[in-house]
Parts: C-alpha cells; sequence; structure tokens
C-alpha cells in the first residue's frame, strides 16, 4: 500500500493537493463470514437483522440519520472472510453500510482469527468508491499479522515495558511541581498530551470536540456584565474535560525533523487534530525552546467569551481552529503566515487560522528549558534532525530526516527508544525524552555526527534560488496616498525634465498626475477625459482578484521627445471609450483618438483612428488596444520618418498565405481593405499611412525589435481570447508580413505585458506569473520567431488567480508583477533566452493547462522563473495604505464581522514603469510606491527622453466589447 500510495496514485492526485493513503483511514470494521453472507440473501431474509445485538441497532440508527450521499463518501476498510469475498465484491455497488458489523476499530488490537489467510481487506481511502484497494493475507503467521496491524494501527513493532527507574535519574523527576513545565505552561502541556483545553473560560455546552455543536446558536443578548462574572472562572471543569474518551489531539512532535524548501523552511513542532487531517498547532521554522513555551502557552491560553473573541472561534469547530506560532525575531516569516492566513480566511471554508509572536521587549521567563532538560535542550538546539513523537500513548525519540509525505513519518532505524505509557504530565514525558539520547549504547551527545542521519542536512525538496532583493517593504516610499476604486493607477511612465526624474500617472476617472521623483513632489493633476466612472458599470474584481481590463480613464502613456529637442517632451494618451460616452449614443460614435499633450498637460493635437466600415456596412470605430513607436521608412520620399504605430480592437481577415509570406502582395493585401494596426507619421497633424493587414486576431500588444527594423505583433481571437498569432512585419517595407508564428501550437496564453532588447523579447505570460523568451533570428531569406522557453514565478496556484498583471522596461531591464503578489520581480531581457533554467517543453495550451495553472510539487520548472530573474523589490500591499475592513451585515458569519471591500484585488502591484534606478509602483486604491534601485540599472538606460516607446501591451477583453470585424472586399 505505502509503494501505491507514493506511486501511483500520487501522481493521480497530485494536482490536487491530496494526502497520502495513511491520513485518509478512518476506521476498520471486520466483516464476520456470516453477515458477508447475508448481504446476498434474498430480500426474504431481511427477517434475521432483528436478531442483531444492540450494538448494531446502534449502527443502525446512526447509518439511518446519515444521508444516501453522505454514508456514500464515508471511507472505510472491511476485512472479509474468503467465502464472500467474490460475491461481495460483485454486488459493491448495492453493498449497504447497515450489514457492516463493526466488530472492531481502528484503536483495538484484531485477534489473530479474525485474519486467516485467503481473507481479503477491502481499503477505500478516497471519497465514495471511486478507489477500491483489495488485499489477500497471504500467509497467516503471527509476524505477517503484527505487521498488517501496525500499519493500520500506527502501533510499535516491539513495545518498550515502562521502567521508571531510567526517568528517576533524571534530575529534573524529583523536582517539585511548582518547578516543573507543566506547572509555568499548563495549557500547552495537556494539548500536547491530548487533554481537552477550553477555547474560552466562561462555561459553554459544547461538542466534545470543543467547539460549537451543529444547531447551536450565539446568544447576542449576552451582556458584557454577565461575562465579567466569569472571568475568573477557571473554565471546564475536570469531569466536563474528561466526560470523552477521545483525545481532543492526535499525534504531537517537537524538534527539527525536517528540512523542505530552504534553510528556513524546518518545521519545528506541531499537534495534530485527532482526526489527523489537519494541525492544531504548528511552528515552522526552528525557534528557542523558552519562546516556543511561552508562544504555545499564549496560543492556547483560554480567552474570556465575547469580550476576547475577535476571530470569533465559538463558529468553529475544535479541530478546525490552527494556530501558528513564530519567533519574535522572524519579522518575514510572521509577515508571510498572516498574509496565507489572511487569503486562506477570507475564503470563508476550511480550518480558521491564527497566528502568534511574541513581543521582542518580552521578559525572561522563569522557567529555563535548558537548565531542567540540558541533554534535550541540546539535541534540539543543535541543528541536526533531533526530535521526538508522541501519538497513541507512545513516545518515540527519533534521530534523521522525517519520511512520508508530509516528513513526519519515519524508519524503524531511526527510533532510539520507545516508550508505550499514557503520560501523566508533560514534564514526565520530558524526562522520558532525557533518558533516551542512547544510540547503539551509547550516550548521545549534541556535537556526535550519526553518517546515517546527519550526513545531508540540505533541504529535502529544494526551492528556487531566490533572487536579489533590493528593495523591502521597508525601502519603498510612498509618492502619493489613496483609498479610493476610482483612483486606481491604470498608466505610469517616467522620464526627466531640467535633470530631474518625472513621473506621470493616470487613472481610472480620467485624470493624469505629474510627480518629481527626487524630491516627491507633486506638480500638478488634470482631466484628461471626462470622469464618467459611475457610468463605467463593468467590474473591477473577479473572483477576489482585481481584474481592470478596460478603463474610461488613461490606459496608456508614452512619453517622447519634443521634435529634436531633447529639453522637453511631449505626452501621448490614449482611452478605451469611445468620444462623448455616456452622452452620446453608441451608434452616433465618433473615432477614438490618441491625444498628445505637452509637459504642461495641454493638448496639442490628436491623431484620429479610423479604418473604414465593418462588414455589415457601419463603421467600425474600434477601440485603441496599444501603441509604439519607431521608424519607418518612405519610399515616396527615400528616407526613414519617426512613425506611431497604433494596435486596434477590431478583426481583419486577410488572404491565406500559407504561413509562407514569400509571394505576399502589399498591393493585393491592401485592396482587401483596411487593417487592424494604423501608422502614423508623428511629427504630422495627424496624417495617416496605409493600414496593416493580415489575419493576426485582436492586436494586444506591440514591439519594436531587431534594432527597430522591426515590429512585432501578438494577436488572440476573437471571443475567447486565446492566442492567435505572434507576426514580424517589416520597417523597410511597411505593411509586408516577414514570418509567422501561430500560438496554437504552444502554451502561450494570458499575455500581460512584454519586454524587447534588440531581437530578444519577453511575454509577461500567464498574467505575468510567467515569463515565455522569444527570439527573431535570421533563417536562410527571412526570420524566425523560436520560442526558446518558459519561467514559472509559481505565484499563481489555481485557474481563476490573479487576472490582472503589468510588465515594464528600460533599456535591457524589464520589470513584471502581479496584483495577487506586492512583489515585482526584475529582468534581463537579452539573457532568458539562453537561462538554463527554462523549461523548453512546448505543445498544445490545453495538454499543459494544469501544469501552468496549478501549483505541481514534482514540476522541477515550478519556480524557473525566480531563478531567471536577477532581482526582486517587495512592495507592501497597496503600496502601504490597505483599505478599511468592511463590516458584515451578518455578524454571526463563520468568517467573522469584517471582510475585505470589494474593488481592490489582493492589493499587488497593477501598474509599472521603470527608468534607470527608479521602479514605481501603481496600486488599485490609487496608491503610488517608489523604490530606488542600484546604479548598475543605469547602464544601458534610454539617452533621450522616450519612455514605454518600443512595448506596449493591452489586456482589453475580446468578448466583453465591441470588437468589429472588418469589411474585407475582394
Amino acid at each position: 500500500m505505502t509503494s501505491i500510495c507514493e506511486n501511483a496514485i500520487k501522481i493521480r492526485r497530485e494536482c490536487n493537493h491530496d494526502y497520502g493513503i495513511t491520513q485518509h483511514l478512518w476506521k476498520m470494521e471486520i466483516m464476520s463470514e456470516k453477515n458477508a453472507t447475508h448481504c446476498d440473501d434474498d430480500e426474504d431474509d431481511d427477517d434475521d437483522d432483528d436478531d442483531d445485538d444492540d450494538d448494531d441497532d446502534d449502527d443502525e440508527d446512526m447509518d439511518e440519520d446519515m444521508d444516501e450521499e453522505e454514508r456514500r463518501n464515508k471511507r472505510r476498510i472491511l476485512v472479509k472472510c474468503p467465502d464472500a469475498f467474490e460475491r461481495t465484491k460483485k454486488r459493491y455497488d448495492e453493498f449497504d453500510d447497515d450489514y457492516a458489523k463493526v466488530l472492531a476499530s481502528s484503536d483495538t488490537k484484531l485477534s489473530l482469527n479474525l485474519l486467516p489467510k485467503d481473507t481479503i481487506i477491502e481499503v477505500t481511502y478516497d471519497y465514495g468508491d471511486s478507489t477500491i484497494i483489495y488485499l489477500k493475507v497471504l500467509h497467516a503467521k503471527q509476524k505477517e499479522v503484527q505487521k498488517l496491524l501496525e500499519y493500520f494501527n500506527m502501533e510499535a513493532d516491539t513495545l518498550v515495558d515502562v521502567d521508571k527507574e531510567e526517568w528517576k535519574q533524571v534530575p529534573a523527576y524529583s523536582l517539585p511541581k511548582e518547578q516543573q513545565v507543566d506547572y509555568y505552561f499548563p495549557n500547552f502541556s495537556k494539548i500536547f498530551l491530548g487533554h481537552y483545553v477550553p477555547l474560552f473560560n466562561k462555561k459553554r455546552t459544547r461538542t466534545s470536540g470543543g467547539g460549537r455543536k451543529d444547531g447551536d446558536k450565539q446568544d447576542m443578548n449576552d451582556d458584557d456584565d454577565n461575562d465579567d462574572d466569569d472571568d475568573d472562572d477557571d473554565g471546564y471543569d475536570d469531569k466536563e474535560a474528561n466526560s470523552n474518551t477521545q483525545k481532543a489531539s492526535g499525534a504531537a512532535s517537537m524538534g527539527k525533523f525536517a528540512c523542505i524548501r530552504h534553510e528556513k523552511d524546518t518545521p519545528f513542532c506541531f499537534i495534530e487534530n485527532n482526526c489527523l487531517d489537519s494541525d492544531l498547532l504548528n511552528c515552522p521554522t526552528v525557534m528557542d525552546i523558552n519562546e516556543l513555551l511561552q508562544v504555545a502557552e499564549h496560543a492556547w491560553s483560554p480567552k474570556n467569551y465575547h469580550k476576547d473573541d475577535p476571530d470569533h472561534l465559538d463558529y468553529y469547530r475544535y479541530s478546525c481552529i490552527m494556530r501558528f506560532i513564530c519567533a519574535a525575531n522572524n519579522t518575514e516569516g510572521y509577515e508571510k503566515i498572516k498574509e496565507m492566513i489572511a487569503k486562506e480566511n477570507s475564503m470563508g471554508c476550511g480550518a480558521k487560522m491564527l497566528v502568534f509572536q511574541l513581543d521582542k521587549t518580552r521578559k525572561k521567563h522563569p522557567f529555563d528549558f535548558e537548565k531542567v532538560f540540558p541533554k534535550t535542550h541540546a539535541m534540539l538546539s543543535n541543528g541536526k534532525f533531533r526530535w521526538f513523537l508522541y501519538k497513541k500513548d507512545i513516545l518515540r525519540v527519533l534521530v534523521g530526516r522525517g519520511a512520508g509525505y508530509s516528513h513526519r513519518d519515519y524508519e524503524r532505524r531511526q527510533v532510539l527508544k520507545t516508550w508505550k505509557y499514557k503520560f501523566e504530565s508533560f514534564h514526565e514525558l520530558l524526562c522520558a525524552v532525557e533518558a533516551s539520547w542512547v544510540y547503539k549504547g551509547k550516550e548521545l551527545k549534541a556535537d556526535d555526527v550519526l553518517v546515517d542521519f546527519d550526513a545531508d542536512l540540505e533541504p529535502s525538496q529544494p526551492g528556487p534560488k531566490e533572487p536579489t532583493c533590493y528593495g523591502n517593504k521597508d525601502d519603498c516610499v510612498q509618492i502619493s496616498a489613496s483609498d479610493k476604486p476610482e483612483k486606481a493607477v491604470t498608466a505610469l511612465a517616467i522620464t526627466e525634465e531640467d535633470g530631474k526624474s518625472i513621473l506621470y500617472s493616470g487613472h481610472h476617472d480620467g485624470t493624469l498626475c505629474k510627480y518629481c521623483l527626487d524630491d516627491n513632489q507633486h506638480l500638478w493633476t488634470k482631466q484628461m477625459y471626462p470622469n464618467v466612472v459611475n457610468d463605467f458599470t463593468e467590474s473591477h474584481e473577479m473572483w477576489g482578484h482585481f481584474h481592470l481590463d478596460k478603463t474610461p480613464g488613461v490606459a496608456g502613456i508614452v512619453i517622447r521627445p519634443n521634435g529634436k529637442s531633447q529639453k522637453t517632451h511631449l505626452i501621448y494618451t490614449w482611452t478605451h471609450i469611445y468620444p462623448g460616452f455616456p452622452d452620446v449614443e453608441f451608434k452616433d460614435r465618433e473615432p477614438s483618438r490618441v491625444k498628445c499633450w505637452n509637459s504642461d498637460g495641454f493638448l496639442k493635437r490628436e491623431y484620429i483612428c479610423d479604418v473604414g466600415d465593418d462588414e455589415e456596412g457601419n463603421r467600425a470605430h474600434p477601440t485603441i488596444s496599444t501603441v509604439v513607436f519607431c521608424e519607418l521608412y518612405r519610399e515616396d520620399l527615400e528616407r526613414w520618418v519617426d512613425s506611431m504605430i497604433v494596435g486596434l480592437h477590431c478583426v481583419a481577415t486577410s488572404i491565406d498565405w500559407k504561413n509562407n509570406y514569400s509571394d505576399f502582395d502589399l498591393e493585393t493585401a491592401q485592396e482587401c481593405g483596411e487593417g487592424n494596426i494604423l501608422p502614423f507619421f508623428e511629427h504630422s497633424r495627424g496624417e495617416p499611412m496605409e493600414t496593416w493587414r493580415e489575419d493576426i486576431g485582436l492586436v494586444r500588444a506591440l514591439a519594436v525589435c531587431g534594432r527597430k527594423k522591426t515590429v512585432l505583433s501578438y494577436g488572440v481571437h476573437l471571443g475567447h481570447g486565446f492566442p492567435l498569432a505572434i507576426v514580424l512585419w517589416s520597417c523597410e517595407e511597411p505593411g509586408v508580413p516577414l514570418c509567422r508564428f501561430n500560438c496554437e501550437q504552444c502554451r502561450i496564453n494570458g499575455v500581460a505585458g512584454l519586454s524587447v532588447h534588440n531581437s530578444d523579447v519577453i511575454l509577461a505570460d500567464c498574467y505575468a506569473d510567467r515569463i515565455v523568451a522569444i527570439s527573431v533570428e535570421e533563417y536562410g531569406l527571412y526570420p524566425k520567431i523560436n520560442v526558446e522557453g518558459y519561467g514559472k514565478i509559481g505565484n499563481r496556484y489555481y485557474i481563476d488567480e490573479g487576472f490582472h498583471g503589468r510588465m515594464a522596461m528600460s533599456g535591457p531591464f524589464a520589470a513584471m508583477a502581479n496584483e495577487m503578489q506586492p512583489t515585482v520581480w526584475i529582468f534581463e531581457t537579452a539573457k532568458c533566452a539562453s537561462n538554463s533554467a527554462l523549461d523548453h517543453k512546448d505543445g498544445k495550451m490545453r495538454a499543459f493547462y494544469m501544469k501552468d495553472t496549478s501549483y505541481d510539487e514534482n514540476d522541477r520548472h515550478r519556480f524557473s522563473g525566480r531563478e531567471i530573474a536577477i532581482g526582486s523589490v517587495r512592495f507592501p500591499e497597496f503600496g502601504g495604505n490597505p483599505p478599511s475592513m468592511k463590516k458584515d451585515e451578518n455578524p454571526s458569519c463563520m468568517i467573522g464581522s469584517e471582510s475585505k471591500p470589494d474593488d481592490f484585488g489582493d492589493g499587488g502591484v497593477i501598474a509599472l514603469a521603470i527608468r534607470g534606478k527608479w521602479l514605481v509602483a501603481g496600486f488599485s486604491n490609487g496608491t503610488l510606491s517608489r523604490v530606488e534601485l542600484p546604479k548598475d540599472f543605469e547602464i544601458g538606460m534610454e539617452t533621450d527622453l522616450s519612455c514605454n516607446h518600443q512595448a506596449s501591451c493591452s489586456s482589453l477583453p475580446s468578448d466583453m466589447w465591441y470588437a468589429p470585424i472588418l469589411d474585407f472586399e475582394m
């Protein structure tokens, strides 16, 4: 069974974050031959059931209370006698649990006569009957049966008789009770041993597990005065606490038993719930034992009901409350746990998670673990794998790395000592541990190296090599603060003016703001587009994630020099709504425009994007998707001219050139009608050139590559929005495609930005959770587009996660982020294609769908993007200005009385700009933050005033906005 669990079954479940077989077994049921045969009897024999004993009746009553689906989904183990196996197997679907007589549970030792030769053990370890394993007893020897029982009951192979004389030799054993560990840490000591510890001081009727009984309602009329009367109550009395024979907790362990992803990922303590499917307490990193005892005691101290229950723990089952503890000096780990907990708790389902940490200025505790248990303290603090496990009244003292899926299992050779004893106190248990540090008959010391266990202390599942962190939360400077969703940052650009760095920020409400980054000064704010956010009904949030795919405000910003002058600059902007919205009806709308402003925010000229009629004969007037600038060769002038190229949100069909443009005829293509790429002469008064027409779908992104001699376009299908094609266009012969790459045969999906450096391109794929390295190479007479590989960041675990991503570039560097995480990843564009960490596997997107949108533990490329990145910057959520939590209308909701407000998403970055030493991030609440990068980033920086002019990408939807199909004439 272990082999099956760790191989075939593991592969089948690896995308579902499931556990091993041992964590799914609930109970063992023994079916006698009589009852097994009774399953196949005719209905006339049903009267025989009346002769069953009272226990059977109780079981039937229990089953009657369970609906059909719940009964079908019960996990179980049935041991069936050989004669009834075949018939029972054939009629499994009709098998009724009412006939399964529970003769032994998983906590009971089975007698040998219940497992004779040829007995079949049926194990149902998945929900329902979808996965069943049949095990056959080949031999009935005592040794074989004992091994089988050991697997199901998880008991020791050989149990050592308790000899308290060994404990009495431990000095701590003779300490008076007021100096023992249970005296100082009573609640943690109880739960470690499996005893019930109440959540609240006030007496309430609860389930045996400690949580609220099903159907109970909170008395909302309880006043605080009544609570005060119970503040001095010690909680549940001993009779109530011990009224249930089932333990409140399962396995408990202390000591370093694993090192998983990196040197700080070293779980040190855990207490599982009594179902063994979740933790009641978890310490994810090694910490000082004295501090661990203090913070764990604080985590388990009963609270004052109503007054001290901000987390509404009374609405959760006892086994569904998970406490994380963290060292006071581990600020980074504490913040990560808080972020994880906030995300999980906001879902309103699953376990309630809490995190506890002591104040750094706490006073020294009178109890000193090192003085009382010096050997155990030395062993647990020496950096090696030394730990002890207490489970089902069996204490094992172990050495070496934990085994199994959760690293909490062990091999027999790892056990130094086994004690089968129900310890009366935690102090007594620790005395037994203190007396157990003996290896092969010799006392084990802290500096001893056990070759079999201490040779490899490195991570067992090493994570990626994290890039250099160029800035953390404390290094980020807030430029401006906002808490309004209509002020969401939609576009950013950085340039220079009079020797100072200037930032322009566009917002959802149509405003454009200007800042000086050097002194963090706000210069001006102007309304460039009407504020029609209230009339723009599109939602900002999808499944809890920010997704601003179109805006009535500033959709994009490009900075260009003002003519040949390098002292002043021009600002180009565009929006996603038609002019006159909402006063002008859609059918009467005018063409979209790219507007040009001077550095003081005054309109200088407009570029009208008119591409004629659609296929129904109406004016097309598509919205603007993206804008780039480059030089195009004008044959009539016999020179190169500065040009602006606009990608439009429309579809242009074309002649089928069969992906081979060797016979492409520009005049024939132009005679078919207007295209969806529209060039302009930049310094004219909006004079357009001939459009470029080819079957490229909706234009999502444009980039100037090949030392500004070619333009790359990325298009998607109309409707479902899946990638269609990447086409390389000639600048020397404007409108002539040079080569085409069809995206149907690759994994590209969800492109949210791109960066170029000469002939190297990287795409911000999977909504900016992955990069795709692309190169343009000479291939015979024509260039060729190659997808070199993929690099996954690994933040996006689920398909619906993280819709809004963004990429920005400056010179050879690119920055990428997604709104689900506040971390920005920095890449060197030219070096990505040759990086050995790239995932080179490719094929149809659907074949890699689960791999690309889920968290796969066994995928060695799951974090390859982090290895490729040269640096990272971690901004604070929402730029350091998080929105206020909103009050729920129903305060009795299980997830608490507060939740995050709508329209703000997860608090990550939604807009980016990078230039030289400055990296600026914009957030969904309108806040702007910056960080100063090292001077190395000024190498290769743009020498002119331009910004965002070589690459641009839009996330315009393909199915929720009017996207016309242009007229096709033949």
